[in-house]
């Protein structure tokens, strides 16, 4: 594989003018060119093509605190890569500057970014996209911040939104106490700010935490230096548990419920897993039930705490599940509730039937109030017909109930479709998003 170096000075004199469309940006967040104690520290950037033919893209370095919607005077720096070589862009940012690198080409370039410092020693830099940055109004967790004699930790947070952010820092012991009250700043448009030395001026403290939370998309980074011998080590955002991946024989995994319950298949996810918010109106399970077996009966239950009705429209469709046969005719069951001016609680199922056939309800009417907590239960039984549909308050007083028996299959059977649960709906049409409100404690049984 072709390797190549150059700076990125060097390759705004000499890359190529041309413009091209391009199918995406990235962000390197730790762009750097600067001395601490006796260590200068740098970013070093890899693009690589992997496509059949040459490509190019564009880099330009944002200083921290600058505006980078701001572009009058700024010529971002063209790169051209052959194809399958892979380009080393060094020098990406000016002397005794830190900020961000925005980097966009085509999709055949992939990108990976290192910051070096004394005797060549590298640590990795996440590489920030549309697929790990942080939603508006979700909270990004940095851990393992520390400082004691002989290391310090910087902490960055990028706004990616093109409007100007505020976002709220707060610094945390291991303990879980506070260190200090909330920091509130305004970030510029699709900008980036350092924090320096952030948990001066403690002494002797380990494994602390920063959560940060905007109102613009956004990501954050920490960054820990030993200052003696000049080694670093640069951390994104910490992993959530809620992964649709599972482990061998976990109790999320969907198999068989037990010796006791021979032929039903389960699926559970205590406690809260779900919160809309304005960057994530929505939530997809992809169970896994295997397909390919006839099942009998299916099941969902569930706790719904519902938040603030849409503002725009309370009385438009807000979603309490979608359970489906991977595709939207084959609804095994589809609930919702509507607000004041309507009041309506329902379930739709569909599954069996021409797609002509709108569908069967299963309704009542109930005016279900904000900050209350309902639990819902659903029943599809195919092979004994009924249908039943159950929704209960906080005191276990049923508010809603209804039942039927238009059943459209005596099985429920794939052999390609995966069986899906969706959570929340977007603002369009009649549908309205759920932000806010919380599901939890959902279980899914299925009944071969």
């Amino acid at each position: 594989m072709s390797r190549f170096r150059t700076s990125l000075a060097f390759a705004l004199l000499f890359g190529t003018a041309a413009t091209a469309a391009f199918a995406g940006t990235v962000y390197v967040p730790l762009a750097t060119n600067t001395a601490l104690g006796a260590t200068q520290y740098q970013t070093e950037v890899w693009v690589s093509n992997r496509g059949t033919v040459a490509r190019r893209f564009d880099a330009l370095f944002i200083e921290a605190g600058k505006d980078g919607t701001a572009r009058a005077g700024l010529t971002p720096a063209g790169v051209r890569v052959t194809n399958g070589a892979t380009f080393l862009l060094g020098g990406v940012a000016p002397q005794n500057k830190t900020g961000m690198l925005e980097i966009s080409g085509p999709d055949p370039l992939v990108v990976s970014a290192r910051l070096t410092g004394a005797r060549g020693v590298g640590t990795a830099i996440p590489v920030v996209s549309s697929e790990n940055l942080v939603p508006a109004g979700q909270t990004a967790s940095l851990l393992g911040l520390q400082r004691d004699s002989e290391r310090i930790a910087n902490l960055a947070v990028l706004n990616l939104g093109r409007q100007a952010a505020t976002c709220t820092l707060q610094l945390v012991r291991s303990g879980g106490e506070p260190i200090g009250t909330a920091v509130q700043v305004t970030l510029p448009p699709l900008s980036n700010r350092l924090f320096g030395d952030v948990l001066a001026p403690e002494t002797n403290i380990s494994s602390a935490r920063a959560s940060i939370n905007c109102n613009q998309q956004f990501y954050a980074y920490s960054a820990t230096f030993h200052l003696p011998s000049g080694q670093a080590s640069v951390s994104g955002p910490a992993v959530s548990t809620d992964s649709e991946l599972t482990a061998p024989g976990g109790g999320v995994s969907g198999p068989l419920c037990g010796a006791a319950r021979p032929g039903v298949r389960c699926f559970d996810q205590a406690g809260v897993f779900f919160t809309p918010l304005r960057g994530t109106p929505t939530k997809r399970i992809e169970l896994p039930f295997p397909n390919k077996i006839e099942y009998k009966k299916a099941t969902v239950s569930l706790d719904v705490t519902l938040g603030p009705w849409f503002a725009k429209q309370p009385d438009r469709i807000h979603n309490l599940f979608w359970f489906a046969q991977g595709t939207n005719p084959d609804r095994i069951g589809y609930a919702n509730v509507r607000g004041p001016g309507r009041n309506l609680v329902y379930v739709v199922h569909h599954i069996g039937y021409p797609k002509e056939v709108e569908g069967f309800r299963l309704q009542g009417n109930h005016a279900m109030q904000p900050g209350q907590t309902y639990h819902i239960d659903y029943s599809y039984d195919a092979a004994n017909k009924p249908v039943e549909f159950t929704v209960k308050n906080s005191s276990g007083q049923v508010v809603v109930h209804d039942t039927n028996t238009q059943v459209g299959t005596r099985r429920l059977f794939t052999t390609t479709h995966r069986y899906l649960i969706d959570f929340g709906l977007h603002d369009e049409a009649a549908d309205a998003p759920t932000y806010n409100w919380k599901y939890a404690n959902l279980k899914i049984e299925m009944f071969e």
